[in-house]
């Protein structure tokens, strides 16, 4: 029970590094990376985007758990410009838990699937 997903748009490895000695091209663990998203409730809803107005991309450290873990299993698969459509199953995304107020609102239900648009905007080598 992965995650599921399909590539919208091919990415590719930046001309300056096409052999991926530099650390821009194929993201690994403790890779930098920047990525937009949307992320969607099942009933089609988005609960959270870096596009929205006024957003900023979201950069991370690969493997550090700074980001749900069904998005790093798509990122560590991508290319840089890479754009996925991605169905990641709860218990990669936030589980039993879901996101709720100790008053028990819920942004999202426990136990709920969601689907992300993830575009791998750029990858770096971790600093030495």
């Amino acid at each position: 029970r992965g995650v599921k997903y399909v590539v919208v748009k091919e990415g590719g490895c930046p001309t300056a590094d096409f052999t991926g000695m530099l650390g821009s091209c194929e993201p690994r663990t403790g890779s930098i990376c920047i990525i937009d998203y949307t992320g969607f409730l099942p009933s089609g809803q988005v609960f959270d985007s870096t596009e929205k107005k006024g957003g900023k991309p979201l950069a991370f450290k690969l493997g550090s758990k700074q980001v749900i873990v069904g998005i790093e299993q798509v990122v560590s698969q991508m290319l840089p410009g890479e754009e996925v459509q991605a169905l990641i199953p709860s218990d990669l995304a936030y589980g039993e838990k879901g996101v709720c107020t100790e008053g028990g609102e819920c942004l999202i239900e426990p136990n709920t699937n969601l689907k992300y648009y993830i575009k791998l905007k750029s990858v770096a080598a971790p600093p030495v």
